[in-house]
């Protein structure tokens, strides 16, 4: 894994979550067809850019783009 590759997969995330109200990371991780891992790397890219929410209720991690202000954890 290098910077690179994660950078692909943020904007690979980032296409995804524009297209959805709100995911998990599991759950995007299986529409990436990417590891747990990988996944959350580029979710850590996209926070670092501030181009993602990132909610965490009754132990569950939602995210979504920032254009997407409500939050639906589950």
């Amino acid at each position: 894994m290098n910077k690179q590759s994660i950078g692909i997969y943020a904007e690979k995330a980032l296409e995804i979550l524009q297209n959805i109200r709100m995911t998990t990371i599991p759950e995007l991780a299986q529409k990436l067809n990417l590891s747990i891992e990988n996944t959350t790397l580029a979710i850590g890219w996209l926070a670092c850019e501030d181009k993602i929410n990132i909610e965490s209720e009754n132990g569950m991690i939602g995210i979504c783009d920032k254009n997407h202000l409500n939050y639906y954890i589950g």
